[in-house]
């Protein structure tokens, strides 16, 4: 591969990575359609694991009950072949303003993420875990 085709191949990376972060803090339910393969899978260590959409919209909507007002914040976004590394700041507010900062390992396959690694520290935004329990023994 010549290194202007793995520049174009970064560029295209980064564009979906600004949709993909444009779609989370606008209508997260096309994020997960538009931006997610049909076959994929999210980890988030220690908080939850995805494999369907179904799942991710219900894990999202949970999400959005718990905090409407929480937005992604890209500060770097570092592309390689079909992986990006992405740093971020996750921030909302409701009853109280709290922020986190994340970082999620992206790998794409046709323009679409198969495999979202995120790490971010649950404990900087209230109400997550709780709520994210309570749908997990809803589902029991």
């Amino acid at each position: 591969m010549s290194e202007g085709s793995t520049w174009a191949i970064a560029d295209e990376i980064r564009a979906a990575v600004q949709r993909w972060a444009y779609l989370y803090n606008t209508d997260v339910h096309r994020m997960i359609d538009e931006c997610y393969a049909e076959s994929f899978h999210v980890l988030c260590p220690g908080l939850l694991e995805i494999t369907d959409k179904a799942h991710f919209h219900e894990i999202e909507q949970a999400v959005l009950d718990a905090d409407s007002t929480r937005r992604l914040h890209l500060t770097d976004v570092v592309a390689a072949d079909d992986r990006v590394v992405v740093e971020c700041v996750l921030r909302g507010g409701g009853t109280r303003q709290w922020e986190t900062f994340c970082c999620a390992i992206l790998t794409f396959k046709d323009g679409q993420i198969i495999n979202d690694h995120t790490y971010l520290d649950r404990t900087q935004w209230p109400g997550l875990r709780d709520h994210l329990r309570e749908m997990r023994q809803e589902d029991e």
